[in-house]
């Protein structure tokens, strides 16, 4: 056990150490006698229905057939999945997935089910570590709460083969290198989590106004490594060139304001809009669009019938609001301390999936950095204000799932906007922790 004055590996103030006392209680030990048994019942299941769906086509077949062109020389956007759809993600994380090409796919994808569940319960330790609950029975409760609250997203995470557990292990680790003083690693850290998705690219400004400069060198080191020599390695300086600006015009360029309509992604049916974003929010109720683009039966939220550029332009006003409220909320003074840390980047990252264009279930599993701070906070009794902005949002995630209300009543509840009202919920719960919290402290 730690001794008092000293949380996991940061060193905290004696009235730190003593808030953590409440996680010390009897109810905490039963508690998570709990999870270990959940835990020993539930993950064998899970793991099993994961590796099984990754066997079989979804969207680690697409990652695998992008990593197999780049094996046998090939540009990974010149092919396409067995489902026909492309590959659309950076040609950098194409080459950091040529070792697994190199296996066959079913041994491949039981080894990126292992390595997913590897990134996310590595992502929980290092919030836990920052909130100095990585040990112990505080580390099963805090971190089963955390999961139950984040269960929907990583559910469609790993059901479906994704790589956002990639970016939230680079996010997660990169703020644990941070705090911990290293901010070069750290930013290498994050440009891994950009290599896989570029939307992290929010927490280098960021770092660039907590005036982590070495963080900001870290981030660009990494990019140049991975996202230009590891291309340049495996294809060929030219052919790696052609790969980035291929990527930057199929998947960039649609989403940047004023982007012609023509160029809009072909995932992207028309009359559909996908996501949970606050773009997707503000089309789906101001404009005559399908509102569950996964469903063939059409469904319509829309109060009045707008063009799609007025939407547009309402989405970029609102996402720049989003942005100015996170900056104010988070000031100029910088944290002091571990929890601090975490508590700002969770509060960045909501930001990141609210004003993200295309942000989709499984991308939101970078909340469960929020719930982390935030469960945390409750279990210490030490702020009833975080149990106000915790709660409602993991139980509209949860109750809204197709197996507790059903496929259409679901289907609906995420067509009127359920994800990203929660969401926008635990934003703002996070920043107003943040803003009352100058001077950081778990008590």
């Amino acid at each position: 056990m730690p001794e008092p004055g000293h949380v996991g590996t940061f060193s905290v103030k004696s009235s730190e150490a003593t808030a953590l006392g409440a996680l010390t209680t009897p109810w905490v030990a039963r508690a998570s006698r709990v999870s270990k048994i959940l835990a020993m019942l539930v993950l064998p299941g899970l793991f099993v229905t994961y590796a099984h769906g990754n066997v079989e086509i979804n969207d680690f077949s697409v990652y695998y057939t992008a990593a197999r062109a780049v094996l046998e020389g090939i540009d990974p956007y010149s092919v396409k999945g067995p489902s026909g759809r492309p590959f659309v993600y950076p040609p950098g994380f194409a080459v950091l997935l040529v070792p697994l090409a190199a296996l066959p796919h079913a041994a491949a994808a039981v080894l990126w089910t292992a390595l997913g569940f590897a990134a996310v319960f590595g992502s929980l330790w290092l919030c836990l570590d920052l909130l100095g609950v990585a040990r112990g029975a505080a580390a099963w409760t805090v971190g089963g709460f955390t999961l139950l609250c984040s269960a929907r997203m990583l559910d469609s995470e790993l059901g479906n083969g994704q790589a956002d557990h990639w970016v939230l292990l680079g996010i997660t680790a990169s703020i644990w290198l941070v705090a911990r003083r290293r901010a070069a690693l750290g930013g290498f850290a994050l440009a891994f989590a950009i290599v896989a998705k570029v939307t992290p690219l929010l927490l280098v400004a960021y770092y660039a106004a907590r005036r982590e400069w070495r963080a900001c060198a870290g981030v660009a080191a990494g990019i140049v490594i991975l996202a230009g020599l590891l291309p340049a390695l495996a294809l060929g300086p030219r052919a790696a060139f052609d790969a980035n600006l291929a990527w930057a015009r199929a998947v960039v360029q649609p989403v940047l304001p004023g982007a012609p309509r023509s160029t809009t992604p072909r995932a992207e049916a028309p009359g559909r809009v996908h996501g949970y974003s606050l773009n997707a929010l503000v089309r789906r109720h101001l404009t005559r669009t399908q509102a569950a683009a996964q469903h063939d039966e059409p469904v319509f939220v829309n109060a009045v019938s707008w063009s799609a550029r007025t939407a547009e332009s309402i989405y970029h006003a609102v996402a720049l609001l989003v942005l100015g409220v996170t900056a104010l909320a988070l000031g100029v003074r910088p944290p002091r301390d571990a929890p601090r840390w975490l508590l700002e980047v969770a509060s960045v990252a909501t930001t990141m999936v609210l004003i993200a264009p295309l942000s989709r279930k499984a991308h939101f599993v970078i909340l469960l950095l929020p719930f982390a701070y935030g469960v945390t906070r409750v279990l210490q009794r030490s702020s009833r204000a975080a149990a106000v902005w915790v709660v409602p949002p993991a139980l509209v995630f949860g109750l809204t799932s197709p197996g507790v209300i059903g496929d259409r009543a679901s289907a609906l509840a995420l067509a009127w906007g359920a994800y990203t009202v929660a969401t926008l919920w635990l934003w703002a719960g996070a920043l107003l922790a943040s803003w009352r919290d100058r001077r950081p402290r778990l008590s």
